[in-house]
């Protein structure tokens, strides 16, 4: 093999056209003739082509806090958490190796105090109601009706949870904006049972723009923005201003906010030093954490300076995401 530069001194490299291909071996610059690379479509080739297919498709269908999951799982294998659930996928085989789930998610409050909120009046307003006491702590409502209309989720808008008190019959969609995008008919689930949770795909929720709907009509429900203290009705005002709710509020008996900042919280793989997830709270005393079933047991603490240490071993994945709140 011989250099081939040219007519300048430059040596070549890549197609002319179809009729040669110049490139470099070892520092040793060559041409060769072109050729269409052979592709045979084996079942083998294609069933992987697919499953890598389908492995970017997820990817992007995941929201920050399902990609940080992966992340923290891949990081000390020289691998991005986008490769590693590539990687996952390929190794799947249905239905002895399952396809990896979609990792759970939920919201964490940290605070050094909260207080119960009983009995607290709802006027007969279907939007922007205020709470007594702010912030509201999460998955803590509860609505009581009073002659009229009742209530059948409750929407926590900061991660998209809904959380049906009751048992309900029939496919569950909602319609909502949230990070930029506007989502119509998202599928939720299908006959929830009492004191079921889910979560949308995307957070924080616009309040103003839920519409939660069974078999395809819209039904009640609630609407919380927890860190401002309002809330609405999805479908109308109650009727009559003699519902109720309790709650919690992360707030001293005055009413003053006790949520703690900088606050932290670590998952790590049961008996091990190995991080599977880390995140500090911000100024409302939240944090988003997030948890895949295949990585089972967990272990978690929580922490800030000055506070006892909330420390808990062997955890699922479901409890690792919980939405729920800290009191330090």
């Amino acid at each position: 093999m011989v250099k081939v530069r040219n007519i300048l001194g430059d040596e070549l490299s890549g197609a002319a056209g179809e009729a040669a291909v110049f490139a470099n071996w070892k520092g040793i610059g060559y041409r060769r003739k072109y050729v269409i690379p052979a592709n045979p479509k084996t079942v083998a080739q294609t069933a992987i082509r697919t499953k890598f297919t389908n492995a970017v498709a997820k990817w992007h269908l995941w929201n920050t806090v399902r990609q940080l999951v992966f992340s923290f799982l891949a990081s000390g294998q020289a691998l991005s958490g986008f490769n590693l659930l590539v990687s996952r996928w390929q190794k799947s085989n249905p239905p002895t190796v399952p396809y990896p789930t979609d990792p759970k998610y939920g919201l964490i409050q940290i605070s050094d105090e909260h207080t119960a909120v009983a009995a607290e009046a709802v006027p007969n307003v279907q939007r922007n109601n205020a709470l007594a006491k702010k912030p509201a702590e999460v998955a803590t409502m509860v609505y009581t009706k009073g002659t009229t209309l009742d209530v059948e989720a409750m929407i926590y808008c900061e991660s998209g949870l809904v959380h049906f008190k009751n048992a309900q019959v029939g496919e569950i969609t909602l319609d909502y904006t949230a990070a930029g995008k506007t989502i119509t008919g998202e599928v939720l689930c299908t006959d929830p049972a009492d004191e079921s949770k889910y979560h949308v795909a995307w957070y924080p929720m616009d309040r103003a723009s839920v519409v939660i709907k069974k078999a395809g009509a819209t039904i009640q429900g609630m609407a919380i923005s927890l860190i401002d203290g309002k809330y609405d009705f999805t479908k109308q005002a109650p009727g009559a201003a003699d519902a109720t709710i309790d709650y919690y509020a992360l707030t001293n008996a005055g009413g003053v906010s006790k949520v703690l900042e900088g606050a932290r919280f670590e998952s790590t793989k049961a008996n091990t030093a190995k991080v599977t997830f880390r995140e500090y709270s911000d100024s409302d005393g939240h944090l988003m954490v997030g948890a895949t079933s295949e990585d089972e047991l967990y272990d978690l603490v929580v922490e800030y300076v000055g506070k006892t240490p909330v420390i808990e071993g062997g955890r699922t994945a479901i409890q690792i995401a919980a939405d729920k709140a800290y009191i330090l």
